[in-house]
């Protein structure tokens, strides 16, 4: 990435954002951008049409719900703030409309939107209320009673509503008390039909209890008619306004299809607003500045001169550690379908390596050790395979994040294959004698291997941090940090001593007979935990006592992390071994339901669930073990100006200068 300075007359600002936005390389810095910004004609006008869309956006989900409880009806499918049948039927035009036009006809439909906005609401209201009408006569029908039967009278009261089911005890402690009568009957999942009849001397302590009780109670409003004839009354109007609110739909459909054309307008034009709110101007001239990469530079260069007329003066300059420049990820092929994963965790910093090609190197070989089958690495693979062709959205995904999992499926189950062979599976059979081992009989090499593969890298990851500390400048750090220099020295001690601890039967006495490598581990521990404090020295930052504690910190993560991430990389063998004890478990079931049912359900079971058990353990060792060690994740990314039109269908309105 390369900090590039534009200095040019204002008179060729809206040429130099429509050059930059076209050519779609450079992110402009708004850090450096010096007091508050005004707003401008054209952003005041994509703000007026914004507003509209939102207001018609809100109300869509009233049509959306009238139609799922109306099945005979058309179905609402919304992207976005369209039906299905707008996007149908509608042709967008890729004509770039002036502002003025489009602010022009968003005055134009605004008063009619906002009387259907209002329409909308007032019949939603009522359809909601006549609902509410609808289920309480429906539950008094159900429980045999009559409207007349509610209400007051000359000596006596009687109360009908639902109550929340975790009242219930209170409930029939206060009616206990007060001598009345009532019925509790089971309405819903969570409330329960409550009939309550008394004296009129204790109507107004029942209400004052039933208001803390959240008592949600029927009012009929003094109606004597019978409740067949209510029904039919309120389902009428129920129908009526129902009918009402979908007559309104036309016209909604009529405001979006005159509104849609002008959405792709908007959003260049806002994207033009926000580049130029980058932008610094002094008198009669401005600033821009960016970042591009270094192989778009000339390109940048040569269309601000060529907008210019020659009059502007570009410069650039690379950029400092103290820069926060965005990162501009390079992964081709294989690589770029797992940075999805990398990003989970944070975009990489510029200065420090992109992790992505290692994650994916040691994600899929972790994989594959844990599930070594060939038949099962062959369905994953297929399984890969068919999500990668999706041509639609699948479980709430978007199918380009669909089509990136079924590649990395792809790839995991290629790597089970390789392992399969190696460890002679199919389909949990032991087919051929394994190339390298079998997990199930050649346990010890298995925790060996496993072992052996998560100390290596643990170690990888050190040296990158290492590598990371000293392109950003952290050069103490790298060298004295528990992660650093330091921390990989213990830690190639600590795993030598493990070694002979092994070696000599886990006696304490391997620690005696090797007393070089204790001393050593001691020492390279004793100066983790004092380099805190030389580095605040050396730097001259901090307290003593802040640093002895940080340094304590230090310490106990080396001598305690190091220990349990390199023993967490057993789960590699432990989920190898588990996948040759399924096999087990189907000789077992062979003989209660057959060999074939066996082997098909247990082969089942562990695609689904092993598999799924494994990427996430795969997916738990990479950031927990790994990343921890040397990933910052604070990058920024890359998100440079696009403008999808040509400069040349882009008609923007002339800021005003008294808004700039």
């Amino acid at each position: 990435m390369r900090r590039f300075s534009i200095t040019s007359p204002s008179e060729y600002e809206d040429k130099i954002i429509e050059e930059l936005g076209r050519l779609g390389v450079a992110q402009l810095i708004k850090e450096s951008v010096s007091g508050e910004a005004k707003k401008t004609g054209n952003l005041e006008i994509c703000e007026r049409y914004t507003s509209l869309r939102q207001k018609l956006d809100a109300i869509s989900s009233v049509f959306q719900q009238v139609h799922k409880e109306s099945p005979k009806k058309r179905r609402f499918n919304l992207r976005g703030i369209t039906q299905r049948k707008i996007q149908k039927n509608l042709t967008v035009s890729s004509t770039i409309f002036d502002l003025v036009e489009i602010d022009k006809k968003t005055n134009e439909i605004g008063p009619t939107a906002d009387a259907i906005i209002a329409e909308v609401a007032h019949l939603q209201e009522e359809v909601s209320d006549l609902k509410v009408r609808e289920t309480r006569l429906t539950m008094l029908e159900k429980n045999g009673m009559k409207i007349d039967e509610v209400g007051d009278f000359r000596h006596i009261f009687v109360k009908v509503g639902l109550l929340k089911r975790e009242f219930h005890h209170n409930f029939e402690r206060h009616m206990k008390s007060l001598s009345l009568a009532y019925s509790i009957n089971p309405s819903t999942h969570t409330e329960d039909f409550i009939v309550i009849s008394g004296s009129m001397s204790y109507k107004f302590y029942v209400e004052e209890i039933l208001k803390l009780l959240n008592f949600d109670e029927f009012i009929f409003n003094g109606s004597k008619d019978s409740i067949f004839k209510s029904l039919t009354v309120v389902r009428s109007l129920l129908k009526e306004a129902v009918s009402n609110l979908m007559a309104l739909e036309d016209r909604y459909d009529k405001v979006l299809k005159e509104l849609k054309p002008f959405e792709d307008s908007i959003s260049e034009a806002l994207k033009v607003e926000d580049a130029r709110s980058a932008i610094t101007k002094v008198g009669k001239q401005i600033l821009i500045q960016g970042w591009v990469p270094a192989d778009e530079l000339e390109d940048v260069r040569g269309v601000v001169e060529n907008s210019t007329n020659g009059t502007s003066n570009f410069s650039f300059e690379s950029p400092t550690k103290e820069d926060t420049v965005p990162t501009k990820l390079p992964n081709r092929g294989v690589f770029r379908f797992f940075e999805l994963f990398v990003k989970l965790a944070g975009t990489p910093n510029y200065f420090e390596i992109d992790p992505t090609p290692i994650f994916t190197i040691l994600y899929v070989t972790m994989f594959g050790m844990m599930f070594g089958d060939i038949g099962g690495g062959i369905a994953f693979a297929i399984l890969g395979l068919l999500l990668s062709r999706v041509r639609k959205n699948l479980l709430g995904l978007p199918r380009s994040a669909v089509r990136k999992l079924g590649i990395v499926i792809l790839f995991c189950g290629m790597s089970a294959i390789v392992f399969g062979a190696l460890y002679g599976e199919f389909f949990l059979f032991e087919v051929f004698n394994p190339l390298l081992l079998s997990p199930i009989h050649d346990q010890n090499e298995m925790i060996t291997i496993a072992l052996t593969f998560g100390v290596a890298q643990i170690a990888l990851a050190l040296v990158l941090n290492i590598i990371n500390k000293f392109r950003m400048g952290h050069k103490l750090e790298a060298i004295l940090s528990e992660k650093g220099l330091l921390g990989l020295a213990y830690y190639s001690v600590g795993v030598l001593l493990a070694i002979k601890f092994v070696q000599g039967n886990m006696s304490l006495n391997a620690f005696v007979e090797n007393m070089l490598l204790t001393y050593t581990a001691l020492g390279l521990l004793g100066l983790i935990f004092l380099a805190p404090v030389v580095i605040g020295f050396i730097e001259g930052k901090g307290g003593i006592i802040e640093k002895l504690l940080l340094g304590f910190t230090h310490f106990f993560e080396a001598f305690i992390s190091f220990l349990t991430n390199s023993v967490s990389y057993i789960r590699l063998a432990a989920f190898a071994l588990s996948h040759g004890a399924f096999a087990l478990c189907a000789a077992i079931l062979a003989g209660i339901i057959g060999g074939i049912p066996s082997y098909i359900l247990i082969n089942v079971l562990v695609f689904i669930i092993e598999g799924m058990s494994v990427g996430i353990q795969a997916m738990r060792l990479m950031y927990y073990e790994f990343f921890t060690k040397f990933y910052t994740g604070d990058g920024k990314p890359y998100r440079p100006f696009q403008l999808k039109a040509n400069k040349k269908d882009i008609r923007f309105k002339k800021p005003f200068s008294s808004n700039r």
